[in-house]
């Protein structure tokens, strides 16, 4: 089984762009911390889906920080990934009540779900997609830390 570097296999090029599309208030609303979903295809070499796909998240480690409480995290393509991939789910090892329940855009490109941060914490989740072309389902594993006494200027945040 290869490893993988964490790097888009050569010839795979992900431009960087906003993590929401048509949304006005996400970059200067504090309660809304974006993360930006960028998925592909590959012959081989990918990260998740048996190495067919490769999925990187933007921020790759979110920190919730001091002040940052019911904070609502979204979760949106990259305006670069095809429209053959659909956000289907949003699952969660918060076995403490931090994570509200998911709403999914009704165009499958993007989630979102409210987060408490009253307890430290490393929150496990995994934003499954699914390939509309091949019928093949995957999951793209963020992690989200929650530490109300960090403050997220530590992250570049506010």
């Amino acid at each position: 089984m290869a490893v993988s570097s964490g790097l888009p296999p050569p010839g795979i090029r992900f431009p960087l762009c906003p993590a929401l599309q048509g949304i006005t208030n996400v970059m200067t609303d504090p309660q809304i911390i974006p993360i930006t979903l960028t998925v592909a295809h590959v012959e081989f070499g990918g990260n998740t889906g048996r190495g067919a796909y490769f999925y990187s998240f933007s921020p790759d480690l979110l920190i919730v920080g001091k002040g940052e409480q019911d904070v609502t995290l979204r979760y949106a393509f990259c305006k670069s990934v095809p429209h053959r991939f659909k956000i289907i789910s949003l699952l969660n090892s918060d076995s403490t009540g931090q994570i509200g329940p998911q709403h999914i855009d009704p165009d499958g490109r993007g989630v979102q779900v409210v987060n408490a941060n009253r307890d430290r914490t490393l929150i496990f989740f995994s934003v499954v997609v699914k390939d509309t072309h091949t019928g093949n389902h995957f999951s793209c594993d963020p992690q989200v830390g929650n530490d109300p006494e960090i403050s997220p200027t530590e992250f570049g945040r506010h």
